[in-house]
C-alpha cells in the first residue's frame, strides 16, 4: 500500500472516530440537504455519508433536498433520533439558499441531536454571520464539525458553537477504481461558478483539455429526477408517493455524478484543478495532480489541514505555474506508471512551446459563454439543414437562444406575443391552441431546444399532439424538432412498413 492508499485509510479512520463518538450505533438517523444539483463533488460527499451511515449499522428513516424538506413528515418517521445536516463548503452566506435551510432545520428541531457534518465556513457579511450566530447557539445540542482550521476557529470564537475537526465524508467512500484510458496528457477540472478566481485558462493548448464537471448527463435517471421534482411542487405533504418516488433517485442521482466525476478526472495523465473535491477524488483514484486555490482560501486550508505532502499532490500558485509542475515536476512523474511517463514525454516539447508563444489564455465565464455560443450555432447550422431560407420555424426555448442565433429563417417565440415571448403556457390546452396559431401562419417546423426539453414532460398532451400531428425530423443533445402537418406522410410509411412485412 503506498503513501496516498494510506492517507486514504487514515483520513477515513479520522472520521470514525470523529463521528462514532457522536453517532451511536444503530441510532436512526435523518440526513438532510441532498444536493440536487450538477456537482459531482457533493455527490461524492453524500455517498460518502450515506456509505459511513451503512458502515455504523444507522437506519436512515428520513432524506430530503431544500425543496422536498418537510418538518412534520421528519419529525413523525425520525423519533428521537438524530438529525444530520449534509456537508460540503456552502456553510455561511456565499451559497445563502443551504444557510437559510440548515437554519430553519435548527429552529425546527430545538429537542433534537443536530450534527453538521464537515463543512468550510466563509462569511462576507457581518451580519449574516451575527443571523447565524443567534440562531445556532440557540439550540442546547448543535454540533458544527469543520473541514479546516480556519472554519474551526470560526465556529468557536465567532459562532460560538461547539465544532470539531473531522475530514471531508467522501474519504468514506475509501479507495476507488475507475479504469479508464487517459485521452490528455493533462486534464484541467477548472471552476466555472461563483468559487472561481477568474484567473486565465490555457486555451487550445495541445495535449490539455479544460473543462468543469457541472454539465449533466441526460439520462433516464436525471429525467426521472426532474420530473418527480416538477411534480412534487404542487403537493404540500411529503407524504405523498411522489415524494417517495423522488427520494429514490437520491442514490442513484449522486452515484451517476460521482462516476461522471471519476471519468472526467480519468481522462487525464495529470490534472489540474481548483476544486476540492477534483483533489479528493483525483486522491481516492490514485490520480497525481496539482492544485489550485478556490476564491476564499478553501482549497489550501482543506490541503494544509489534511493532505499536504502527499506524493499525489503539488501545490501550484497560479494557472501558469500549474501547467509547468503538471509538466516537470519530479513528485508527478515519479508516480506515473512507466507506460504513462513515456506518452507524457511526447507532448512536452509540444506544450513548452505553446507556453512560450502567444498562447490564448481565457477565463472559465470565457470559455463557457463560448462553448454555450458553439452549441447555440450549431444549433442554428441544423435548423438550416432542415428548412429554406425566409421559412417559419416555431422556437420552443424559454427565450434564452433565439436572439444568439444567426439565422436566415422566419424563427417565432412559443408562446409568441406581437412577436414577444409570452411565457410559459397556462396549460396543455393553451399550448395546444397556440401550437395551431402559429401553424396557421405558415410555420410547420417545432423545434425544441435544450433548455425547454422539459417542456415534453410537463405539458404531456402538449407533447401527445406533437407526435400525433407530427414526426419527429431530428433528435440530439440539442434540439428535437418536429415536422407538422405529416399525418398523411406517416400514413403512407405505415402502409410501406406493413407492405414490406408483407413481402
Amino acid at each position: 500500500m503506498n503513501s496516498a492508499a494510506n492517507l486514504i485509510t487514515t483520513l477515513s479512520a479520522r472520521i470514525d472516530e470523529v463521528l462514532g463518538t457522536r453517532i451511536p450505533p444503530g441510532m436512526p438517523c435523518a440526513l438532510v440537504d441532498f444536493p440536487s444539483y450538477t456537482n459531482a463533488g457533493d455527490s461524492a460527499i453524500w455517498m460518502g455519508e450515506w456509505v459511513w451511515l451503512q458502515r455504523n449499522g444507522n437506519p436512515v428513516p428520513y432524506v430530503c433536498d431544500i425543496e422536498s424538506y418537510d418538518r412534520n413528515a421528519l419529525a413523525e418517521r425520525l423519533g428521537a433520533g438524530i438529525i444530520l445536516l449534509s456537508g460540503g463548503g456552502n456553510f455561511g452566506d456565499l451559497w445563502v439558499k443551504h444557510q437559510r435551510f440548515r437554519e430553519q432545520v435548527v429552529l425546527d428541531f430545538p429537542n433534537h441531536k443536530i450534527i453538521q457534518l464537515p463543512q468550510s465556513i466563509h462569511f462576507d457579511q457581518e451580519m449574516q454571520l451575527q443571523r447565524s450566530r443567534s440562531i445556532l447557539r440557540g439550540h442546547p445540542d448543535f454540533t458544527l464539525l469543520c473541514r479546516d482550521q480556519a472554519s474551526f476557529g470560526l465556529a468557536r470564537q465567532e459562532l460560538q458553537v461547539n465544532a470539531a475537526l473531522c475530514p471531508d465524508m467522501a474519504f468514506a467512500l475509501g479507495n476507488q477504481q475507475h479504469p479508464v484510458q487517459p485521452a490528455y496528457e493533462i486534464m484541467w477540472l477548472a471552476r466555472a461558478d461563483k468559487e472561481s478566481r477568474n484567473q486565465a485558462l490555457p486555451h487550445n493548448l495541445p495535449g490539455v483539455w479544460c473543462t468543469d464537471w457541472l454539465e449533466e448527463e441526460p439520462t433516464d435517471i436525471y429525467a426521472r429526477h426532474q420530473q418527480l421534482q416538477r411534480e412534487a411542487k404542487g403537493f404540500a405533504d411529503s407524504g405523498h408517493p411522489i415524494y417517495e418516488s423522488l427520494i429514490r433517485t437520491y442514490n442513484l442521482l449522486a452515484v451517476q455524478r460521482l462516476r461522471r466525476g471519476c471519468r472526467i478526472l480519468n481522462q487525464g495523465r495529470i490534472v489540474i484543478t481548483d476544486r476540492l473535491h477534483g483533489h479528493i477524488v483525483c486522491l481516492l483514484l490514485g490520480i497525481p495532480h496539482v492544485l489550485l486555490d478556490n476564491s476564499y482560501g478553501k482549497v489550501r486550508g482543506f490541503y494544509d489541514a489534511w493532505t499536504a505532502g502527499n506524493p499525489l499532490t503539488v501545490w501550484a500558485k497560479t494557472p501558469e505555474e500549474a501547467v509547468t509542475l503538471a509538466l516537470d515536476a519530479q513528485k508527478l512523474r515519479s508516480v506515473l506508471p512507466p507506460e504513462n511517463q513515456a506518452a507524457l514525454e511526447r507532448v512536452i516539447t509540444a506544450l513548452k512551446a505553446s507556453l512560450g508563444s502567444n498562447t490564448d489564455w481565457e477565463t472559465p465565464q470565457e470559455r463557457d459563454r463560448k462553448r454555450w455560443q458553439e452549441r447555440v450555432e450549431q444549433m442554428g447550422r441544423e435548423l438550416a439543414g432542415l428548412s429554406a431560407p425566409g421559412e417559419k420555424i416555431i422556437l420552443v426555448d424559454e427565450d434564452q437562444l433565439r436572439y444568439a442565433m444567426n439565422s436566415k429563417q422566419e424563427v417565432l417565440p412559443f408562446p409568441e406575443n406581437r412577436q414577444l415571448y409570452g411565457g410559459p403556457p397556462a396549460d396543455d390546452q393553451a399550448a395546444i391552441m397556440e401550437l395551431k396559431k402559429l401553424s396557421s401562419l405558415g410555420a410547420n417546423l417545432v423545434a425544441i431546444a435544450w433548455p425547454a426539453f422539459w417542456w415534453l414532460d410537463h405539458y404531456k398532451e402538449w407533447a401527445a399532439y406533437l407526435q400525433a400531428e407530427g414526426r419527429v425530423v431530428l433528435k440530439n443533445e440539442r434540439l428535437v424538432v418536429f415536422k407538422l402537418n405529416e399525418r398523411e406522410q406517416k400514413k403512407e410509411d405505415l402502409k410501406q412498413r406493413e407492405h414490406a412485412k408483407s413481402m
